[in-house]
């Protein structure tokens, strides 16, 4: 008779990140098991947990942050997955998402809109962390850029840290494409522009990690993240773990895995602004195109008159007044689509149109397709990346 392996997972519930690995490896369980599963919820930096002292199992998937729980883990001569990679020479075979691949694609991302400016925020001594910021400022470098850096001390009261990033940020030049080296501190950073009056995207565009649905939605402006595809690395722990216990004499090292996606949202949905003043028109009607402005409201906000401001965006922008402020409408009806079950006829007022008809030519216009067909093609895509590996849609630049 089949016996249910005996499975302990020591991942921390906590985060997004050990969230989706631990759907993954249920997954594989639904799929190829069952199994017998052992968990308790935690956080990253918790210590061994009382009762995996006296487990008798056959097997673990483990994020390993301390060398001494590696050490209990090998003495336990048990099949064994780590799905973290912090402790330095651990023998544990290693399942884990690829930091360059991850540093490679948000540099990509903030190039691609025109920024030759560039940071990144981490935190030091985090081997996640600075690994990709070692990718970062490598590719930075591969095109002639200078990438400055901002290390958060773990120790220092949130406040004080929050100042002194604020300041920093306050220094850098602008534009500016900024990495975060996952969405937490990218919502820190997205904090500390508020603090100091910075403009995003328009003045530093910021990018995070992880795709922390919750993060995310919660930062102002919603943060653009990189999935890593941490669901996958879940499903392919399960895969080598269950390949271990049934051949124990096999041995392996480590799979890197590098199908990671690019979800776009407001933190960096525009192109590089090197003009002052028309960085501060973009945001006014970025803000305010859904009040049912008109290009004579942004040129009062700048005191300057509608003939001047029109020079300024034919000189230094790819776009009319008009079109911008419709492409921003335009922007907020694709977010309520996506993240909201308001009604077509409840967006169309959200938006600024009085009737769903205009709203909905001008929306074909703009990205091809009707608000509906919008609306099931994201949750289709969003559906599937639950499943597998999670893909976004492909939206154009918003200026």
């Amino acid at each position: 008779m089949y016996r249910a392996p005996h499975i302990a997972l020591i991942v921390e519930t906590s985060m997004e990140s050990g969230r989706e690995m631990l759907r993954g490896i249920a997954r594989y369980a639904a799929e190829n098991g069952p199994w017998s599963i052992y968990h308790q919820p935690s956080h990253l930096d918790q210590s061994l947990p009382e009762w995996l002292k006296n487990w008798d199992g056959d097997g673990m998937i483990v994020r390993v942050s301390d060398p001494s729980f590696v050490e209990f883990i090998s003495g336990l001569d048990i099949p064994a997955v780590d799905v973290l990679g912090q402790v330095s020479n651990c023998d544990l075979p290693l399942v884990h998402v690829d930091n360059h691949v991850i540093a490679s694609q948000a540099f990509t991302h903030l190039h691609d809109r025109g920024f030759r400016e560039f940071a990144f925020v981490g935190r030091r001594g985090f081997t996640w962390s600075d690994e990709r910021f070692d990718s970062f400022a490598r590719a930075c470098k591969e095109q002639n850029c200078v990438c400055h850096s901002f290390e958060v001390c773990r120790e220092s009261p949130w406040e004080i840290e929050q100042d002194r990033l604020a300041v920093w940020l306050k220094n850098l030049n602008k534009p500016c494409g900024l990495m975060a080296c996952n969405d937490a501190h990218g919502q820190r950073v997205l904090e500390a522009c508020r603090r100091s009056n910075i403009l995003v995207p328009e003045e530093i565009a910021v990018i995070g990690v992880d795709n922390d649905s919750v993060i995310c939605a919660l930062a102002d402006p919603p943060l653009t993240s990189i999935d890593p595809g941490h669901f996958q690395v879940g499903y392919e722990a399960a895969r080598l773990l269950d390949r271990l216990i049934r051949q124990p004499q096999e041995t392996t090292n480590q799979k890197l895995l590098k199908n990671c996606t690019c979800f776009t949202r407001e933190s960096t949905d525009i192109t590089a602004v090197n003009h002052s003043e028309l960085a501060k028109a973009l945001a006014f009607i970025r803000h305010n195109a859904c009040l049912g402005i008109t290009s004579n409201h942004v040129a009062k906000e700048l005191g300057v008159s509608l003939s001047s401001l029109k020079r300024l965006f034919a000189n230094e922008c790819r776009f009319t007044i008009n079109e911008c402020i419709i492409r921003a409408k335009i922007d907020r009806a694709k977010q309520l689509l996506r993240e909201s079950d308001s009604s077509i006829e409840q967006i169309t007022s959200k938006v600024g149109y009085s009737h769903a008809h205009y709203f909905a030519a001008a929306f074909r216009r703009e990205i091809g397709m009707s608000p509906s067909e919008y609306r099931k093609k994201y949750q289709r895509q969003n559906d599937a990346g639950k499943s597998s590996t999670k893909s976004s849609v492909k939206e154009p630049v918003t200026w």
